[in-house]
Protein backbone atom coordinates (compact mmCIF):
# COMPACT_ATOMS: atom_id res chain seq x y z
CA UNK A 1 0.00 0.00 0.00
CA UNK A 2 2.73 2.34 0.60
CA UNK A 3 3.61 2.45 -3.28
CA UNK A 4 7.04 3.43 -4.59
CA UNK A 5 9.41 6.08 -5.55
CA UNK A 6 6.17 7.59 -7.27
CA UNK A 7 4.19 7.60 -4.17
CA UNK A 8 1.37 5.15 -2.61
CA UNK A 9 -0.25 2.49 -4.51
CA UNK A 10 -3.96 3.57 -3.43
CA UNK A 11 -5.54 6.29 -1.82
CA UNK A 12 -7.82 4.93 0.91
CA UNK A 13 -11.63 6.51 0.77
CA UNK A 14 -10.73 7.63 -2.59
CA UNK A 15 -10.75 4.69 -5.86
CA UNK A 16 -10.61 8.02 -8.11
CA UNK A 17 -7.54 9.30 -7.19
CA UNK A 18 -5.46 6.26 -6.43
CA UNK A 19 -2.47 5.12 -8.88
CA UNK A 20 -3.80 0.75 -9.02
CA UNK A 21 -7.56 2.00 -10.32
CA UNK A 22 -5.49 4.13 -13.46
CA UNK A 23 -3.31 1.65 -14.03
CA UNK A 24 -5.82 -1.00 -14.55
CA UNK A 25 -8.68 1.42 -16.23
CA UNK A 26 -5.50 2.13 -18.57
CA UNK A 27 -4.87 -1.46 -19.40
CA UNK A 28 -1.09 -1.06 -17.61
CA UNK A 29 -2.00 -3.67 -15.26
CA UNK A 30 -1.70 -6.63 -14.85
CA UNK A 31 0.93 -6.88 -17.06
CA UNK A 32 0.49 -10.55 -17.30
CA UNK A 33 -2.76 -13.42 -17.12
CA UNK A 34 -6.01 -12.21 -18.28
CA UNK A 35 -7.14 -8.19 -17.65
CA UNK A 36 -9.26 -7.16 -15.08
CA UNK A 37 -12.71 -7.42 -15.34
CA UNK A 38 -15.46 -4.54 -15.20
CA UNK A 39 -17.22 -6.34 -12.13
CA UNK A 40 -13.55 -6.84 -10.97
CA UNK A 41 -12.93 -3.44 -10.87
CA UNK A 42 -15.97 -2.31 -9.22
CA UNK A 43 -15.47 -4.28 -6.47
CA UNK A 44 -11.49 -3.01 -6.41
CA UNK A 45 -12.92 0.29 -6.64
CA UNK A 46 -15.52 -0.32 -3.80
CA UNK A 47 -12.49 -1.75 -1.60
CA UNK A 48 -10.90 1.53 -2.01
CA UNK A 49 -13.59 3.36 -1.41
CA UNK A 50 -15.10 1.74 1.93
CA UNK A 51 -10.94 2.55 3.45
CA UNK A 52 -9.35 -0.36 1.95
CA UNK A 53 -9.68 -2.74 5.11
CA UNK A 54 -7.08 -5.46 5.17
CA UNK A 55 -10.32 -8.05 6.63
Amino acid sequence: MQGSEDGPVLAAGDAGNSSLVKLIESGKMPKRGPKVTPEQLQLIQSWINAGALDN
